[in-house]
């Protein structure tokens, strides 16, 4: 959350997890690079289009925990 916020010039409180990213003015640049760090940090591949597939904090957050506990089992499978 903090990574949104600061990307939209918001502090962490005034961002509802409810609320579209582009009611916060996130354009399409942003939501790219928004992408981007998240699939950096995360490890995890990413689509540049994950801010409009998943457009809220409370929808996208259970799909990157979902993302990465499978990028985890595949990376065990395949260490195994």
């Amino acid at each position: 959350m903090r990574e949104i916020a600061g990307r939209l010039g918001y502090s962490t409180e005034e961002i509802d997890v409810r609320k579209p990213f582009a009611s916060y003015g996130l354009d399409s640049v942003q939501a790219v690079g928004m992408s981007g760090a998240l699939q950096n940090w995360l490890g995890v591949p990413l689509p540049a289009t994950l801010a409009w597939d998943f457009p809220t904090i409370e929808s996208l957050a259970p799909h990157l925990a979902e993302l990465v506990q499978q990028h985890r089992q595949r990376k065990r499978k395949t260490e195994s």
